[in-house]
């Protein structure tokens, strides 16, 4: 392009118009259609009338200028060009959106019919499926694609190739383990909807693999396939297609890609938030199918007074600790070894309706034990109830060992801070557990309006913890999140523990 033209060109108000051009030059994939300008100084607009021969008349507000116009105007002055030829010369060669969608879409469909013919089974099904785009992946991968078409390739290849070496899960979901349908006193049937049946599916083989060391195998990356990477989302959307087609129907109407990308809706609706069940649960179960087993360290659940059957693994450990007045963090691999021979099997020594109290703050799970300490030394006081802490949000350990203490028939005590996150918990337990007194039952504990009442309070509620509050309902006092939101204060354990303590130690 000559110098002279593009200095022409560079003038305020003609950049502007060059630039909006170029713009829906590439959106149409022609020259047609028209622009509008706006905003514009009044030495730009000067600029812009003695481009076209005619005023514009930009002091009315923005104006609509035909793009034909532009290129006729163009194409009759000395320099005699294109406007195709203008906006190429500025800024390089003119991307025609149009042809862009077009050559992509070629490329998508290329890259998964090349991936289809070298695979078969279920990965070969499942990739048939992203080509129709009515599965669980199809958002995740297209979105890379559309970002990365090389990474989006990788991601497929580490996916099908994973596939291709999984085993399916053998039969139905076994128990836990931890679950023994005579001791809560309900039917196995009717356990088997409850959450407390999640985990310990075995793959055909019967071995489990590890999935940091499965996913290091395929991608050199052990952190590959975590649930909160790119490609662990599609692996983990794989997976349910695999194992859980008949639950992934109502996914496929969802129109967020966010839905897809982290768990399934429909499973983890149905499956999580109906029994109170996490999600963390159910991606580990789906693992599980699939024979891998995830980290089963890093979950954790701390124990004080918990008595272990004589020929149960854990039995000289929980002895001594108690025996020390210590406390010990139960990871989930302690807890996941009660099946034999696919069958529930008892591992606490206690009776029917025993009590058993939890707390979520670590501070005041410590500030009992503190107290124990002293009534051991003063009276040589003996705990006749376990206490446990879930140090915050429910881990799947904690979840483990309050299913199996039901399970033993257990009566179980939960108390929180009168916070949002306090209630939350409460609302779990009470969505997994039937409530009430007696064997294998759930109950709050000093957790309603009457100690919150009582209860010294500092620190006010967000305006979103207030509108939470106001929508919520919880089965064991209708009234507590009212108050809670008409009050506008947290209410601490740390001011009510001594209540805590006098209940726990029988003070």
């Amino acid at each position: 392009m000559p110098d002279d033209l593009r200095r022409y060109l560079a003038q305020p108000g003609l950049v502007q118009l060059l630039r909006a051009a170029r713009e829906r030059v590439e959106a149409l994939g022609r020259i047609g259609g028209s622009l509008r300008l706006a905003n514009l100084t009044v030495e730009a607009g000067d600029r812009l009338d003695g481009f076209f021969g005619r005023h514009i008349p930009m002091e009315r507000g923005p104006v609509t200028i035909r793009l034909a116009e532009i290129d006729q105007v163009l194409q009759r002055s000395r320099w005699q060009v294109t406007l195709t030829k203008v906006l190429e010369g500025i800024d390089g060669p003119i991307r025609l959106r149009p042809q862009q969608r077009q050559q992509c879409r070629q490329a998508w469909k290329a890259l998964l019919a090349g991936v289809q013919v070298q695979v078969s089974g279920p990965a070969r099904e499942w990739v048939e499926a992203i080509a129709a785009g009515g599965t669980g992946g199809y958002r995740i991968l297209k979105s890379a694609f559309d970002q990365d078409p090389a990474a989006a390739e990788r991601q497929l290849w580490a996916v099908v190739t994973a596939l291709e070496r999984l085993e399916p899960m053998q039969g139905e979901t076994e128990w836990r383990g931890d679950i023994d349908a005579a001791a809560s006193g309900e039917s196995a049937d009717v356990l088997a909807d409850k959450s407390v049946v999640w985990g310990n599916r075995t793959s055909r083989s019967g071995r489990m693999g590890r999935l940091p060391i499965f996913a290091a195998e395929i991608t050199g990356d052990p952190h590959a396939f975590d649930r909160d990477t790119p490609l662990g989302r599609l692996f983990y959307a794989a997976l349910v297609f695999w194992l859980r087609r008949e639950e992934q129907g109502a996914a496929e109407s969802e129109e967020s890609e966010e839905a897809e990308a982290t768990v399934t809706e429909s499973v983890k609706d149905s499956d999580a938030k109906s029994v109170g069940t996490s999600s963390a649960e159910v991606h580990r179960t789906l693992l599980q199918e699939a024979g891998l087993e995830g980290d089963d360290i890093s979950s954790f659940v701390s124990v004080f007074g918990l008595v272990a059957l004589p020929d149960d693994p854990l039995a000289p450990l929980l002895k001594a600790a108690y025996q020390a007045g210590q406390p010990i963090n139960l990871t989930l691999r302690n807890l996941q070894g009660g099946i034999k021979q696919g069958k529930a099997i008892r591992r606490w020594a206690m009776v029917a309706g025993q009590a058993v109290y939890i707390v979520e703050n670590p501070a005041i799970f410590s500030a009992l034990l503190d107290r124990y300490a002293e009534l051991r030394g003063q009276r040589n006081a003996v705990v006749t109830a376990p206490l446990i802490c879930s140090s915050g949000q429910l881990s799947m350990a904690a979840l483990w060992l309050l299913d199996s203490l039901i399970t033993a028939g257990c009566q179980l005590y939960y108390s929180g801070d009168f916070d949002r996150k306090g209630l939350e918990i409460a609302l779990q337990l009470t969505r997994r557990y039937k409530i009430g007194n007696g064997v294998g039952a759930f109950q709050t504990w000093r957790f309603n309006q009457e100690t919150y009442r009582r209860a010294k309070k500092a620190i006010h509620f967000s305006d979103e913890d207030r509108e939470c509050f106001e929508g919520m309902t919880i089965p064991w006092d209708r009234e507590l999140p009212k108050l809670l939101a008409k009050t506008g204060m947290v209410a601490y354990q740390e001011n009510f523990w001594a209540e805590l303590a006098m209940d726990w130690l029988g003070e």
